[in-house]
């Protein structure tokens, strides 16, 4: 019985420091492929561009709530996380569950309070 209790110990232990680091190993991943919007983008004539580039930005972004001052390791509060292509959002973004601009989430495999909306060329759908 006393061996029972302490294999079911080091499971719940285990899985306690599992479930932190897999989730911030997903936070990272997401956060790693994705720019900051206030440090590298510019919004143009309609557009996002990269500061000082000519063509419309392709690719994934994010604007976090307080720069690089909070959050863990790399994984910040963020308005908002969004693909775009030729300078609009397209395809899905992720948004605090309350759609709110002055409100934030954390990417989280297994905590995260936001919703996926999706748009094209600019355009909720």
């Amino acid at each position: 019985m006393v061996r029972k209790l302490a294999k079911l110990f080091l499971l719940f232990v285990f899985l306690i420091v599992l479930i932190p680091v897999v989730d911030l190993a997903y936070c990272r991943a997401k956060m790693s492929v994705a720019i900051d919007y206030d440090d590298e983008l510019e919004y143009r004539e309609g557009r996002v561009y990269q500061k000082g580039a000519a063509a419309a930005f392709t690719g994934k972004a994010y604007q976090t709530m307080c720069g690089d001052d909070c959050g863990l390791f790399g994984c910040y509060a963020i308005h908002w996380y969004a693909s775009f292509k030729d300078g609009y959002r397209d395809g899905e973004v992720l948004l605090p569950n309350s759609e709110r601009s002055n409100d934030y989430f954390s990417m989280s495999l297994f905590f995260g309070d936001y919703k996926s909306v999706y748009f094209l060329k600019g355009v909720r759908t």
